[in-house]
């Protein structure tokens, strides 16, 4: 897996090869503040990766997939994905799917 460092080289690079691929739509990069909140709110601790991804690049198209963001008055919402899944309620929390109708999920 790779590192941060490594992570945000290889999206800088492809970025700089395709820039298209990550022209589409997307919320404005998050505030650590806001992202505080609502992991307080909800009683949940994001992982320092997606709040990394969400504090730069913000949830929205990124690329070929979506990343969905915790912010409830997002049209990316996680909450609003997260009332297909009642079972997993307590113990996954979707952050982005396949585009076929399977989520990628954070263990709570």
């Amino acid at each position: 897996m790779p590192s941060e460092a490594e992570l945000t080289q290889i999206v800088a690079d492809r970025k700089a090869k395709n820039p298209f691929h990550f022209e589409a739509e997307r919320d404005t990069p998050m505030t650590p503040e806001l992202i505080g909140r609502i992991e307080r709110d909800q009683g949940i601790r994001f992982p320092t990766s997606f709040v990394r991804h969400l504090t730069t690049e913000g949830a929205g198209d990124f690329a070929f997939g979506s990343v969905y963001s915790p912010d409830p008055q997002s049209g990316w919402s996680l909450w609003k994905e997260y009332d297909y899944m009642p079972t997993m309620r307590g113990h996954l929390l979707p952050f982005s799917d396949n585009g076929c109708g399977d989520y990628y999920c954070f263990p709570i």
